[in-house]
Parts: C-alpha cells; structure tokens; sequence
C-alpha cells in the first residue's frame, strides 16, 4: 500500500539520503517529487477508514515516536532548505504534509512548533 510506514519512510529515507545534494540546491525535481509523493501519503483518509499507521491509536499512548518525529524533522529540513526553485512548489508540497500531520496527530503537532 502506497500509505503504508514501509513506503511513507522510504520517502523519507531517500529524503534523507538525498539532502546534501538538495541543500546544494542540485536534484530540485527529485526533490520536489518527494515532496509531493509525502504529501500524497499523508492526505487524511476519508471517514470510516482507520486511521494511519503515524496516528496515535489512543489517548495517551505514544507508539512510533520515533518515526514521528523524523517525519516531521525531514519536512522542516526541506522548508528550511528550499530556495524559491519550482514556483514554490515544494515548499507548498512540504507544508501540505505537515498541516496533514499536525491537523491529524497532537504528537506530531507538539513537534512540529517545539
């Protein structure tokens, strides 16, 4: 599945992976594309679907932390680093993920603005 953790993190892996070179600002496609491709992962479900696997399953309890946070750290990374390359594109693709996290996840929102 396209929204699974082994495909969201690969995303953020090849981000990752890739951040010197995008800080060089070289691969701005690549870039742009994995943002765009996170974006994608992390649209909300429509209701009724269970929630995705970054979601907290209950109250109180914090699981997948760490994945969590380095989603969010890898998207702060592309705003911080991105240049106004592509029409904003991918800082439009990058902040769209995040809103999806913080809008979905209080963990990830308390991330995001500490």
């Amino acid at each position: 599945a396209l929204r699974s953790k082994a495909a969201v993190m690969a995303v953020v892996d090849l981000i990752a992976r890739k951040m010197p070179e995008f800080q060089r600002q070289e691969e701005q496609h690549m870039r742009l594309e994995a943002a765009r491709a996170l974006r994608l992962q992390l649209v909300a479900p429509p209701p009724g679907t269970p929630p995705p696997w970054w979601v907290e399953a209950e109250i109180g309890h914090k699981d997948r932390g760490t994945e969590r946070r380095r989603l969010v750290d890898v998207l702060l990374h592309v705003l911080r680093h991105v240049g106004d390359d592509l029409s904003c594109r991918t800082r439009v693709a990058a902040l769209r993920s995040l809103q999806c996290l913080v809008f979905m996840s209080p963990e990830c929102r308390t991330h995001v603005v500490l």
